[in-house]
């Protein structure tokens, strides 16, 4: 069974959705296999937001045009500015204080290191959490700090270095797929050593 992939969120005014459009649209989604929920935005205006697989995209956009909803429907893969984001990405006092450092390592290396390990997550968020990875594409307009993936380098008894993302696989990821030639990462100092040596940062 291939994972179902969301490109892109419909977004409604409540207030504008009568009950019976609302009953419809929740048939829909269930039949359409779609995330439906209301959020409340910074300026109370409620908002219910749709996320339809890709494929459904043209169906519900029938659907709302039929029923003469007005909405808007964002892309979280565009109009995303790169440079903006990168520079949300920063580590806590916290993360200080526990002796971790935060360094930039170069995302098709990390990306290649990570492939030969366990729990990698792919393009579009494949082989991981496709809510995880659609709620952080969501997360990056929030315009908040984004936390840095917290990289481990570590040598198995034979001397060969193994990588592994301990938090943030996720993050790597929609970051990867966006396009980031280079990304700050959190490491200890042994892990930073080490990924001197193999040229990762």
């Amino acid at each position: 069974m291939h994972p179902v992939s969301f490109k892109g969120t419909f977004c409604i005014s409540t207030p504008v959705l009568t009950e019976k459009n609302r009953e419809k649209i929740s048939k829909k989604s269930f039949q359409y296999h779609m995330k439906f929920k209301t959020i409340n935005h910074k300026n109370d205006v409620n908002e219910t937001t749709i996320w339809v697989p890709d494929s459904y995209d043209g169906k519900m956009e029938k659907l709302l045009n039929k029923l003469d909803i007005p909405y808007y429907y964002f892309n979280p893969a565009q109009r995303l500015d790169k440079q903006e984001i990168y520079s949300r990405i920063k580590m806590d006092e916290l993360d200080s204080t526990l002796g971790f450092r935060q360094v930039e390592v170069d995302v098709e290396k990390l990306d290649n290191l990570l492939k030969l390990g366990k729990n990698y997550v792919a393009y579009k968020g494949i082989g991981g959490s496709m809510e995880k990875y659609a709620n952080f594409k969501e997360f990056l307009h929030t315009k908040n700090t984004i936390e840095p993936p917290k990289v481990s380098l570590t040598r198995d008894e034979f001397g060969d270095v193994i990588t592994k993302i301990e938090d943030g696989r996720h993050r790597f990821a929609v970051l990867r797929d966006m396009g980031l030639k280079k990304i700050p990462v959190r490491m200890t100092e042994d892990s930073e050593n080490l990924a001197k040596e193999i040229e990762l940062i």
